[in-house]
C-alpha cells in the first residue's frame, strides 16, 4: 500500500543508524528507504526566507523527495527521530486499505503529531484512547478543527502527491514552518489531513536535541510527554515518572488549583453526568 523514506541529514550517522536498527527491528527495514535530507545551512543563501535553517532544510526536503517519486504507492514520510510501534508495515496497510475505502478523497494522515494540553481536545483524544483499549481499533479523527502541529510521520495519498506538492512549493519563503503552514491549509479546507488514535509512531528521548528546533526547554519537554502518551505503547509509569521530575516546584495560584483538581475529578471512573 505504501513506501517509506526517512528524512535524515548527512551529519546525523548516530540518529541514522539509530533508526536503521530500529526499522529492522520492527520488521519495516524492507519498507522504508533513507531520503538525504537538504541542509537547510547551506540552502539558506539560495532561499531568502526567515525561516531558521533547520526548518527551511524540512520544508524543501519534502519538496524534492516529492519531485522524486513516483505517484503508485502511498508515501510514508518520517523524520529520523521517530519510534515506531508493533508490526508498522501491517498495521499501516489495513489502516490505508480502510482510508481508500472509507475516506476517500483523504490527502494527508498523521501517525503523531505535537498535542496541544487543551481540554477539548484531550477529551476527545482520551475517548478514542479508551475504545482503543476496549476494541483494540484505531480511531481516525480529522484534523480540520485540531490545532496540531509537526510532521514527524505523516502519509500521503498517491493520489494527492502533486496536489499536496503544489500546494507546498515555493511556500517556504512565506516565512511559516511547515507543519504550520500544513495546520493553515487543513484548517481552509484546502487538504484534508487525519490523525491515527493511539499514535501508531512516536517521537524519540533523542528528540529533545533536533537540528530543527535545537535544545528543547522544560516547557517543551512537558508538552513532549503528553504527547509521547499518546502512542500506543507509551510506558505510563515512566512517562508519569519524566512528568513529576519536570514539573516539580511548578507552583500555580489556589483557583487554577481548584480548577485543575475539578478537570481530574471530571476525567476520573467516579464523576457522572448531570
Amino acid at each position: 500500500m505504501y513506501r517509506g523514506y526517512f528524512l535524515n541529514l548527512e551529519r546525523n550517522a548516530q540518529r541514522r543508524d539509530a533508526l536503521t536498527r530500529h526499522l529492522a527491528e520492527r520488521g519495516a527495514a524492507e519498507r522504508y528507504e533513507r531520503w538525504a535530507a537538504v541542509d537547510g545551512r547551506a540552502e539558506a543563501g539560495e532561499h531568502p526566507t526567515s525561516l531558521d535553517p533547520g526548518n527551511l532544510g524540512l520544508w524543501l526536503s519534502h519538496e524534492r523527495l516529492l519531485k522524486s517519486v513516483a505517484a503508485d504507492k502511498h508515501i510514508h514520510i518520517l523524520e529520523d527521530d521517530a519510534v515506531l510501534g508493533s508490526n508498522p508495515v501491517g498495521i499501516l496497510d489495513e489502516l490505508l486499505g480502510y482510508m481508500d475505502v472509507s475516506l476517500a478523497g483523504w490527502d494527508l494522515l498523521f501517525t503523531d503529531i505535537f498535542v496541544q494540553p487543551r481540554t477539548d481536545v484531550f477529551v476527545l483524544f482520551l475517548q478514542k484512547m479508551r475504545e482503543f483499549a476496549q476494541k483494540r481499533t484505531y480511531g481516525i479523527l480529522d484534523l480540520a478543527r485540531i490545532p496540531f502541529a509537526c510532521t514527524s510521520s505523516v502519509l500521503i495519498n498517491k493520489a494527492s502527491i502533486q496536489k499536496y506538492l503544489g500546494i507546498l512549493s515555493g511556500n517556504w519563503s512565506q516565512g511559516l514552518p511547515i507543519d504550520l503552514f500544513l495546520r493553515s491549509v487543513v484548517q481552509k479546507g484546502q487538504l484534508k489531513a487525519y490523525v491515527t488514535m493511539p499514535f501508531i509512531t512516536s517521537i524519540s528521548a533523542d528528540s529533545n536535541n533536533s537540528d530543527i528546533r535545537g535544545g528543547v526547554d522544560v516547557s517543551r519537554r512537558v508538552c513532549d510527554v503528553l504527547r509521547r502518551g499518546m502512542f500506543q505503547e507509551a510506558d505510563m509509569a515512566a512517562l508519569l515518572e519524566e512528568m513529576k521530575q519536570l514539573t516539580t516546584g511548578a507552583k500555580v495560584a489556589p483557583l487554577v488549583s481548584l480548577y485543575l483538581n475539578a478537570e481530574m475529578f471530571i476525567l476520573s471512573d467516579q464523576f457522572k453526568k448531570f
